[in-house]
C-alpha cells in the first residue's frame, strides 16, 4: 500500500440504503488504477494489487475498467468517464487507486507515473487531485459509492517539500459514507514484498467472506494488518453508514474464489535465489476410528533458528484455491505452536508463512493427507540471519530510511527508519531470510545528500552483519535585510550551475530564530537565490558557487 508508505486505503461510501442488505441491486460500476512505474521511486505491488481488485470486482458482478500505470492524461479521462457512467446507470459506484499519492496544504493527490515533481507546488499541475472522483460520485447521486485509495507509502519528495507531510490527511465522512485509510492519517505503510501489499491481500480476503458488512470487513482487515505489523501499522476509518452493504451477503457464495494467488498471504516475498528448505512430514498411524469418530489432528510445528515463531498457516483443499481454515502460531506461547489443526478426513495443500522474518519464502506442503485415526506432524523450520543497521549523521544517531531489495532487482522487502533520539531505534535490529539483498540508504533531514546503495550484501543464517552509514552535512544559515534591519525573503537553495531546488524557505522581519534562516545541507556547492518580499520592484539576489563543508556552519548575508 507516496506513503507511503500513501499506503491509504480511503473507502467512500455514499449510502442511502433500505432495511435489506444492498450488494446486488443496480448496476455496479468499478474504475480500478494501478501505478507502479514511476522513474523517481518505483513500487513492486500496486500493478498486481490493481489486477487482482479487478478481478475480484468482476466475479462480484461489477462493470470493471482498469488501468496499469496511467499517465495523468489517462487518470483524469477515465475518471470522467467513470463519472459519466454513474450519472447515467445510478447504481454502485466503486474507485479503487494504488500508487504513490501525497498530501499537500490538507488536500489529497493520486501520482500518475508520468509526473514530474519537485516542488509541493508542482503536485496540483502533476498529479490528480482525490476531490475529482469524490466529486463525480456526488454528482450523479447514485446510491452506493466505494473509493478505495491504496496510496499510503512512505513520501520520495519529503525532502524536497517545505511541510513533508507524510500519507494522506484526514476526510471527513458524509453522512451515510465510509472513509478507510490503509494506515492512521498522516502515517504510511510499506510497498509490500510479494505479489500484493499487505493492505489489499487481506481486504481481497475479507471481501470473499458472506455475510460480512462493509464496516466488518474493515474491522477483519485492521486486525490482520495489526497483528501481521506487531501493531505498527494500524488501519483507520471514518464512518456515518446509513445502512448495511455486502459485498457477499448472508446465504449466497460465488463460485470463483479470490484471484490473487495464495502467495498473497499477510506476509509474503519474492524468493531469494537460495536452496528450497523442505519440511518435515511424519504420519503417526492410530486404530481406526470408530464411525462417527474424530479424525486424527495435524501438528504444525513452526520454528526458526530452533526457537518458535510467529507464522500464519493457510489450509486450502488440495490443488484449489479454497481456503479451509488460517491460524497464527506464537513465538512466546507454547500451547499455540505447534499449532493443532483438526481437519476431515481428505488431502489439503498447507501455506505457511513466516511473520517475523522478512524476505523469507512461504512454504508449501502440497498433497498432506488427513487420515482417520492418524495424527500428522508438520515441522518446518525458517533460518534467518540479523542486520544490524546503524544511520548516523555527522558521528551522531541520525533520522535514515533503510531501503532493504533482493539483490539486483527493484523488489522490495522492506523500509525502516532509524531514530535521530531514541536508542532503541537505532541501531535497526532485522531478520533477514538467508540471501543476498541491496540497501539504500537515504538521510532524511541532509538536504542535497544523495541516497547511497549497498549491493550484494550477504545474510546468513544464525549470524549478525553489522552496517553503518554516517552522513555529514554542514549548516548554512542566510540572514536578508534592508537599510540593515532584517527584512522577509524568500530564500532559495539549487545545486551549484543547475535549477534543481534543494530546498526553500522565507525568512522573518521579526524573528529572530528565522533570520538568519539555518539549512542543515550535505557537503558541496551550491547556488542561493534570496528574494526580498516586502519590497517592491526589488531584483533577486543571487550568490553563486557558494561552498559548504562538512560540519561547517556558514552565513551568507543579502543585503537589500
Amino acid at each position: 500500500m507516496l506513503a507511503t508508505p500513501l499506503s491509504i486505503l480511503l473507502l467512500f461510501g455514499l449510502v442511502l440504503l433500505q432495511s435489506d442488505a444492498r450488494s446486488d441491486a443496480g448496476d455496479k460500476i468499478a474504475l480500478v488504477i494501478g501505478n507502479s512505474d514511476y522513474a523517481f521511486s518505483p513500487l513492486v505491488n500496486p500493478t498486481n494489487d490493481a489486477a487482482d481488485m479487478g478481478a475480484a470486482l468482476e466475479a462480484l458482478g461489477f462493470e470493471v475498467t482498469v488501468l496499469l500505470n496511467a499517465d495523468q492524461r489517462a487518470m483524469k479521462r477515465a475518471i470522467d468517464e467513470f463519472g459519466r457512467k454513474l450519472d447515467r446507470d445510478r447504481g454502485t459506484g466503486l474507485f479503487y487507486f494504488a500508487g504513490h499519492g501525497v498530501q499537500v496544504r490538507g488536500r489529497n493527490y493520486l501520482v500518475p507515473v508520468n509526473a514530474r515533481i519537485r516542488t509541493e507546488n508542482d503536485v496540483e499541475y502533476e498529479s490528480v487531485d482525490a476531490g475529482r472522483v469524490l466529486a463525480k460520485m456526488e454528482d450523479a447521486g447514485n446510491e452506493l459509492n466505494i473509493v478505495i485509495l491504496d496510496a499510503c507509502r512512505n513520501n520520495p519528495f519529503a525532502r524536497s517539500f517545505r511541510s513533508a507531510r507524510n500519507g494522506l490527511a484526514s476526510i471527513d465522512a458524509p453522512s451515510g459514507s465510509l472513509i478507510a485509510y490503509a494506515t492512521a492519517p498522516g502515517s504510511v505503510a510499506a510497498d509490500g514484498s510479494g505479489r500484493n501489499g499487505l493492505y489489499t491481500a487481506n481486504l481481497l480476503r475479507a471481501m470473499q467472506v458472506p455475510g460480512l458488512g462493509l464496516e466488518q470487513v474493515f474491522k477483519r482487515v485492521r486486525v490482520a494488518v495489526r497483528e501481521a505489523t506487531d501493531g505498527l501499522q494500524t488501519p483507520w476509518e471514518n464512518t456515518s453508514l446509513e445502512g448495511d452493504f455486502y459485498f457477499i451477503p448472508p446465504e449466497r457464495r460465488v463460485a470463483t474464489q479470490q484471484p490473487a494467488s495464495r502467495q498473497a498471504a499477510p506476509v509474503v516475498s519474492t524468493p531469494v535465489d537460495r536452496q528450497p528448505q523442505s519440511a518435515k512430514v511424519t504420519d503417526t498411524a492410530q486404530p481406526p476410528a470408530p464411525d462417527g469418530g474424530k479424525d486424527g489432528p495435524t501438528l504444525v510445528n513452526v520454528t526458526s533458528n530452533g526457537t518458535l515463531v510467529r507464522a500464519r498457516i493457510e489450509v486450502y483443499k488440495s490443488g484449489t484455491e479454497q481456503r479451509v481454515l488460517w491460524h497464527d502460531t506464537s513465538s512466546t506461547d507454547p500451547a499455540r505452536n505447534p499449532a493443532r489443526l483438526e481437519l476431515a478426513t481428505g488431502d489439503y495443500d498447507v501455506n505457511i508463512a513466516p511473520l517475523e522474518i522478512n524476505g523469507s519464502e512461504p512454504r508449501e506442503i502440497s498433497n498432506l493427507r488427513v487420515r482417520p485415526g492418524a495424527t500428522s506432524t508438520l515441522d518446518v523450520e525458517f533460518p534467518y540471519g540479523v542486520l544490524k543497521f546503524s544511520g548516523l549523521v555527522n558521528g551522531a544517531l541520525g533520522l535514515t530510511r533503510l531501503e532493504v531489495f533482493h539483490a539486483g532487482t527493484r523488489q522490495q522487502v522492506l523500509w525502516l527508519d532509524t531514530s535521530d533520539t531514541d536508542k532503541n531505534r537505532n541501531p535497526l535490529q532485522i531478520k533477514l531470510a538467508p540471501g543476498d539483498y541491496d540497501f539504500q540508504v537515504t538521510a532524511m533531514r541532509v538536504l542535497g545528500s544523495e541516497p547511497r546503495l549497498l549491493q550484494n550484501v550477504s545474510i546468513i543464517a544464525n549470524e549478525t552483519r553489522s552496517l553503518t552509514e554516517d552522513f555529514e552535512l554542514g549548516t548554512l544559515s542566510v540572514l536578508a535585510t534592508a537599510n540593515g534591519k532584517l527584512t522577509s525573503s524568500r530564500v532559495e537553495i539549487f545545486e551549484a550551475g543547475t535549477r534543481i531546488q534543494v530546498s526553500w524557505g522565507d525568512t522573518s522581519d521579526q524573528d529572530k530564530k528565522r533570520n538568519p534562516l539555518p539549512f542543515r545541507l550535505a557537503p558541496k556547492h551550491y547556488d542561493v537565490q534570496v528574494s526580498a518580499l516586502n519590497l517592491a520592484g526589488s531584483e533577486p539576489i543571487l550568490i553563486e558557487g557558494v561552498r559548504l563543508d562538512a560540519r561547517a556552519e556558514e552565513t551568507l548575508t543579502a543585503a537589500f
